[in-house]
């Protein structure tokens, strides 16, 4: 019902805050027989621009992109301002604590180690 209604200044819909024009990057999730990859798109992103959190099962990927060339009058524009935003819920199967990310060439790999299906021997004390 929300979608319906528009403010029409700010041309945002009411009751949520834009901010700039964040693009939601494609991503691609393979899995292995002891890992998840999840490949992100995200060119124009410099390692320090680029925010990765986990809260719960939750991963969060925010990258600004850096305003360039503004010592320059821009002629034509398809670079997408502002920067890119996603979230990902990880499944049950994820091992949280075991998660690593490297950013190479515009494309942000995060590996997820997958939980041991074993069962986890539980010592009896005396």
């Amino acid at each position: 019902m929300m979608r319906n209604f528009t403010d029409f200044e700010t041309n945002k819909p009411l009751g949520f805050d834009i901010h700039g024009s964040q693009t939601a990057p494609a991503v691609d999730i393979f899995e292995t027989s002891d890992f998840f990859i999840i490949a992100v798109d995200i060119p124009g992103i410099n390692l320090e621009d680029l925010d990765l959190d986990l809260k719960g099962n939750v991963i969060t990927i925010l990258g600004k992109i850096s305003d360039e060339g503004t010592e320059s009058r821009c002629l034509v524009s398809e670079f997408s301002p502002g920067g890119y935003f996603r979230r990902i819920q990880l499944g049950d199967a994820v091992d949280t604590r075991n998660i690593r990310a490297v950013l190479d060439n515009g494309v942000l790999k995060i590996k997820a180690q997958k939980k041991s299906r074993l069962p986890r021997r539980i010592p009896v004390l005396a």
